[in-house]
């Protein structure tokens, strides 16, 4: 309403309480307001709600036209009232195609922002897991990771070829492709290495998967250096659009490159395990550590393999009451007699219990 329809409307209003003779205060006790709404409506600074407009008409025996237009009905004013009327229905209009456009623009920019929020930041997280072992070092455990905007890199623990952690003054990242050597990272083994934005180019390469070939960790100790060709395999990238809060055996794959764990395996992720376990036999699947340990039992005789496919390794024990038969092999060179123990492994235990045995000899 604008004012001029307020002060009409709000005139017809005190004339109708005057020809009454009654005072503001039981005028509104008439229509159950307070009597400052009362006031409101006769100085034209508020209208009616709907729920008064009713009563008022009610009681003066008026209709809602008549007492917006501010005078009863006759020959002379129905042009007016009706002028008035539709004053109100095409503002009313215009209210609603302006709210329309409002909302469409609202739809534009929220559209707008997300498809940008999108874009830049789709895909833009890497995450790797980078291990390797040579003559003298081995690395299980590092982690790189990359953003738009920084690539963090930590090799975690360094062991010797005993599986001993070992002193290490510095390590240096390369990238190695025939002639062209680039360094990297620099810095202690203990400490977060991060490259900051203004180098991030070099990192570009990381989405190329023949680039993951030629990546080389120089690690200096106290008394020997050695360059070390180091395996760096995705973990992870934030290329789901939507949010896997629970981790589920079923859905979970477990290192891209290796197994996808049977459906009946229970995650734990106090430790960050996956188990199955049956009558005689009970399977634990290390997340972080790739590795599986098997323990089947069979009458009086326990066989417990602790394998390790990133590494190559298996480690055998057969216990029969007091008798324990130790056998340590690696996977990749295997004698005759181990062969066969391993080809058992695959068959009863990988093949079965996981759905994928890629790199798996």
């Amino acid at each position: 309403m604008n004012d001029d329809q307020n002060k009409r409307t709000g005139d017809f209003i005190r004339s109708l309480r005057e020809s009454l003779k009654q005072s503001q205060q039981e005028f509104a006790d008439m229509l159950f307001v307070e009597r400052s709404t009362v006031s409101k409506w006769e100085n034209g600074s508020s209208f009616p709600k709907n729920e008064s407009l009713i009563l008022i008409c009610e009681k003066f025996d008026l209709t809602i036209d008549e007492l917006l237009a501010g005078e009863r009905s006759n020959s002379k004013n129905r042009i007016t009232r009706n002028n008035i009327i539709l004053s109100i229905l095409n503002k009313e209009r215009k209210l609603k195609v302006l709210n329309k456009y409002f909302m469409t623009l609202l739809f534009i920019v929220t559209f707008l922002f997300l498809t940008y929020y999108f874009f830049t930041t789709y895909n833009s997280i890497h995450v790797y897991l980078v291990y390797g072992s040579g003559t003298d070092y081995k690395i299980n455990d590092g982690l790189l990771i990359m953003s738009n905007e920084k690539v963090y890199f930590k090799t975690g623990k360094i062991l010797d070829k005993n599986n001993k952690l070992v002193s290490i003054n510095k390590i240096e990242l390369y990238s190695i492709n025939n002639d062209d050597k680039k360094l990297l990272f620099i810095g202690e083994p203990d400490e977060l290495l991060v490259q900051k934005s203004d180098n991030i180019e070099i990192f570009e390469n990381f989405k190329k998967k023949n680039f993951f070939n030629n990546i080389y960790i120089n690690i200096k100790g106290n008394n020997n250096e050695e360059l070390i060709k180091v395996t760096v395999k995705k973990d992870f990238n934030n290329k789901s659009l939507f949010l896997n809060l629970k981790k589920t055996a079923n859905s979970k794959t477990i290192n891209n490159e290796y197994y996808k764990i049977n459906k009946d395996f229970i995650y734990n992720d106090y430790d960050n395990t996956y188990t199955l376990k049956k009558q005689d036999l009970e399977i634990v699947y290390y997340y972080e550590t790739e590795k599986i340990i098997i323990k089947h039992r069979n009458n009086n005789i326990t066989k417990i393999y602790n394998y390790n496919p990133t590494m190559k390794y298996m480690r055998y024990e057969i216990h029969n009451k007091d008798k324990i038969e130790i056998e340590i092999m690696n996977t990749t060179v295997l004698s005759h007699d181990e062969k066969i123990v391993f080809n058992e492994f695959k068959a009863n235990f990988l093949d079965k219990y996981f759905s994928e045995t890629i790199n798996v000899n």
